[in-house]
């Protein structure tokens, strides 16, 4: 599911109308962003959580 089906979805689901259903999107991907560049966890309480996870690096392989 891409960007653009999850909005249209919510739309028929909520019967909200796209540009507020854009809007609260946009405004989510940033408030997301922020809070895990500022404390590493972003938690949608009944939904679930976002990590930061530090790897270490790994050596890459070309496949030809």
């Amino acid at each position: 599911m891409n960007r653009r089906e999850m909005i249209e979805g919510i739309v028929r689901h909520a019967g909200i109308s796209k540009a507020n259903v854009q809007r609260f999107y946009e405004g989510l991907a940033s408030l997301m962003k922020s809070e895990l560049a500022r404390h590493g966890r972003f938690v949608l309480p009944g939904l679930g959580a976002m990590v930061v996870r530090r790897r270490k690096a790994r050596t890459a392989r070309n496949p030809r």
